[in-house]
């Protein structure tokens, strides 16, 4: 049995995987060999399949690799990615690990590492998201030039462009170097897109924008699909913490005076892609702090976690209002603001509506962004089975094991 291509992260099959290459390890064998030797020793899993797309995947992010004689071998740093991946531990540092001893290749026999020329970019701010339009981009561009330096200055000049100028750009370097059509790059972007995101990298997908590339006979969808790196992978790169907490202070800090009389009409719930603010690293879309004033009155300035478990949660006399200061949280957090979840034809169900607006106490607060996964995941489950229905209502539907996922929970 052929199965199509699984862009969906599989933990299960991963392991599975390392476990049954081992037997391979320091022989001069064909991938089509391995292949099928799985497929005899496996023919009841439909993974283990003629053409072996998880050998693929795996040699494709450099955790597996043929050596000059030929002879199969691992990453250095696989063994200790899987048995994180075995003991349930984060994955984060073990993951970055193998990305930065890579023996990736992907621009025909390019040396370079593409995972720490994009952390060099990110580290000066050069960047702060991609879309599989801009990682092909960089990678092929620095192949040729080879200077990182004209690399930034490429970044910084087309960097502002449009999904569609990127497409056409990156046809026209295809067809000036020769190298067939754009499909098979793109879709090979989709294996790494969902393995970056499921080992501690956000990313959102806008599909908004698409177009179609026929790879033979075969349709391929390109797809403006964005990758943003999470704040604890940016804390291991070069520290952006500081700047991610300073977005949420400014967010409950900023002075707006009024209501809105009836918040849940008065204001849009449908918003175009890409209204975004400066592009910080939590908040990428447009919040109204006169939206959050409503919150605010709304709950009295009371934290709703310390109202639900029946306590006050006492802070301190606020400065700018009447009472304790308190803070709001995007109970659905700003950062997936395009998954799929909230697309409607050509609109974005806006997250930055009243339903989604929880007012905190700063120590619960804080707890949501920073705390041990054990204490943050029954606050959650808590608040989301308190606004379900009314996020259900404003058209933010969602499971709470969905929620609890944007968390990486």
């Amino acid at each position: 049995m052929i199965i199509k291509r699984d862009f969906t992260f599989n933990k299960d099959a991963l392991i599975s995987y390392y476990i049954n290459l081992q037997q391979f390890i320091g022989i001069k064998i064909a991938q089509t060999e391995i292949a099928s030797l799985l497929q005899k020793q496996n023919p009841d899993n439909d993974y283990y399949n003629a053409l072996d797309r998880k050998f693929a995947t795996l040699k494709f992010y450099g955790f597996v690799y043929f050596n000059d004689d030929g002879e199969f071998s691992f990453n250095e740093n696989f063994e200790g990615y899987v048995t994180c991946l075995q003991e349930d531990r984060d994955t984060n540092k073990s993951f970055l690990k193998v990305l930065l001893s890579s023996k990736f290749q992907y621009y025909n026999n390019s040396t370079t590492n593409f995972f720490e020329l994009l952390i060099s970019l990110l580290k000066d701010k050069s960047i702060l998201y991609l879309d599989h339009i801009d990682l092909i981009s960089y990678l092929q561009h620095y192949e040729l030039v080879n200077d990182i330096s004209e690399l930034r200055q490429f970044v910084k000049s087309s960097k502002n462009n449009s999904f569609a100028d990127k497409v056409k750009l990156l046809e026209v370097f295809y067809e000036e170097h020769g190298l067939s059509n754009i499909a098979v790059p793109v879709h090979d972007m989709k294996y790494l897109f969902s393995f970056l995101e499921n080992n501690g990298f956000y990313t959102t997908k806008n599909s908004l924008q698409s177009k179609e590339y026929y790879q033979g006979k075969t349709v391929r969808r390109l797809e403006d699909r964005r990758l943003y790196l999470s704040e604890q992978l940016l804390g291991h790169i070069n520290g952006y913490e500081y700047e991610s907490i300073v977005d949420e202070i400014e967010y409950n800090s900023e002075l707006e005076d009024g209501l809105y009389k009836d918040p849940d009409k008065d204001i849009s719930k449908l918003i175009n892609k890409s209204e975004e603010t400066e592009k910080t690293i939590v908040k990428r879309y447009k919040t109204d702090t006169k939206l959050r004033n409503n919150a605010l009155d709304n709950s009295g300035y009371i934290c709703e976690i310390g109202k639900l478990k029946g306590v006050r949660h006492k802070t301190f006399p606020s400065r700018r209002y009447e009472g304790d200061y308190a803070e709001v949280h995007h109970l659905i957090p700003m950062h997936v603001q395009e998954n799929d979840l909230f697309v409607q034809k050509d609109k974005l169900i806006s997250l930055d509506q009243i339903s989604n607006l929880i007012v905190l106490c700063p120590t619960c607060h804080s707890k949501l962004h920073y705390g041990k996964s054990c204490d943050v995941k029954p606050e959650l489950e808590l608040l989301f089975e308190y606004r379900k229905e009314a996020l259900i209502q404003n058209e933010l539907i969602l499971k709470k094991e969905e929620l609890l996922g944007f968390y990486k929970i």
